[in-house]
């Protein structure tokens, strides 16, 4: 790699490629990575403690589905505003809130003493979760290209440790009360905090703003974290201040309209099957340990990190996303055959269902991350992933009041859907694979 010259500017990809991937990204994974299990907690306790939220507020099974609801629109509102917030403020302050935010109301959930008050905590918590795209910006920033695809795809392998971690304690803690459950999975919100206190604000942010003094410092102390020298007098290429960017601008040009749209809808659609699995998941399996059985399900999602690794690197992420949703599809018709294939084949069937949905969800992130221009990145981000908090609202009705009547019925939905967003994926504007990260 060339050496850069003194007295010279640069542009802020060329930094950031020539600083390279080192130390300080592997410290940046995991500081980021840790509050996804955090948040993603929150979403997967839900079919853990519905039971015994029923059990205690003697609840119909239509009304148990409003609690994990309640959590989405929250997450909804949050998703939005924290991603306006962060394109303001920054990345780093904004998702300090975030966790505070999920700590605080997640814990207080346990205090509640009846339903109603329990779905007013369960929304304040979802404006804290709906915020994780925020860490997931702060990383990218940081990234080269050459090492995106495989930095965005393990670092949501958090989000499956978490989907583990809470069946793991679900299982450990199932003798004693719901309420326990939400206090320990609020705890990890405070404690992932304390490492992401101490990482710097974005410098592709703080260029945005004209604050390059501070980008300097920062890129400066980041490369000899790397082993990288930058010479002691350069300036960084940087635009006229550019106000953070209103939601109109989502809509402003034909490329941005369409990119926004499409991915509003693939954001709903990965959700809607995310979730659905999750909580399809611990409805279905019956017999022995259900779970120990749960838990083995929820590995599927370590083994998808292989898939969506392979699939976004070999064919792009635009293809991927398709690819993906095809051969989900024909799990899910597999799964219409339930009564023919018996216990193991359903538990096999909803382990490839699990895989896959969670594959799914972690190219369409990925593609989004790369999407967007510095100026609307955090923005857009919130916007089009607040649609994955409207599916996430959908599918409790579906995989929990639906399959409460018929399991054939809410698999039949899943399909449909599924189906619809495989097609949409191919209507994307662009392929981002190997693409530099547009600033404005």
């Amino acid at each position: 790699m060339k050496t850069l010259e003194e007295n010279h500017t640069y542009g802020i990809d060329e930094l950031i490629e020539y600083i390279g991937h080192g130390r300080f990204q592997h410290m940046l994974f995991f500081c980021c990575g840790l509050p996804f299990i955090a948040d993603f907690a929150q979403i997967f306790i839900n079919p853990f403690i519905i039971p015994g939220i029923r059990e205690e507020f003697h609840c119909s099974a239509f009304r148990a589905s409003l609690i994990p609801s309640s959590l989405f629109v929250g997450m909804l509102t949050g998703s939005i505003l924290f991603g306006r917030l962060s394109d303001r403020i920054g990345r780093r302050p904004t998702f300090l809130l975030c966790l505070a935010c999920t700590g605080i109301f997640g814990a207080s959930s346990a205090l509640c003493r009846s339903l109603w008050t329990l779905m007013m905590t369960r929304v304040l918590c979802g404006l804290g979760v709906g915020g994780f795209h925020v860490s997931m910006t702060l990383f990218s920033e940081y990234i080269p290209k050459q090492t995106r695809a495989a930095s965005l795809t393990l670092i949501q392998s958090f989000i499956s440790i978490g989907s583990i971690t809470t069946c793991a304690l679900a299982w450990a803690f199932h003798t004693y009360s719901w309420r326990l459950l939400t206090v320990i999975c609020a705890s990890i919100s405070i404690l992932c905090a304390i490492p992401f206190y101490f990482l710097p604000e974005s410098a592709r942010f703080l260029v945005r703003r004209g604050e390059i003094s501070k980008a300097r410092a920062i890129l400066t102390r980041i490369a000899k974290q790397n082993g990288r020298t930058l010479p002691d007098a350069f300036t960084i290429e940087s635009p006229a201040f550019i106000r953070p960017a209103e939601l109109p601008a989502l809509f402003r040009n034909p490329t941005n309209r369409q990119l926004t749209i499409i991915l509003c809808l693939l954001w709903y659609v990965a959700a809607f099957l995310y979730y659905g699995a999750n909580f399809v998941s611990a409805q279905v399996v019956y017999g022995g340990n259900q779970n120990a059985k749960v838990l083995l399900i929820s590995l599927a999602e370590i083994a998808s990190l292989l898939n969506t690794f392979a699939l976004s690197s070999r064919f792009g992420r635009r293809k991927a996303i398709s690819i993906c949703g095809a051969v989900e599809c024909l799990v899910l018709g597999v799964l219409l055959l339930r009564q023919y294939i018996g216990a193991m084949g359903t538990v096999l069937a909803m382990f490839a269902f699990r895989g896959l949905a969670a594959s799914f969800v972690a190219i369409v992130c990925m593609f989004t991350a790369e999407a967007f221009p510095t100026v609307l990145r955090s923005t857009g981000f919130g916007v089009v992933s607040a649609f994955s908090r409207v599916g996430g609202i959908c599918t409790p009705w579906i995989s929990i009041a639906f399959a409460a009547m018929k399991f054939e019925l809410a698999i039949a939905v899943y399909l449909v859907v599924l189906l619809l967003g495989s097609l949409c994926a191919m209507a994307l504007p662009f392929e981002t694979r190997g693409r530099g990260m547009d600033e404005s």
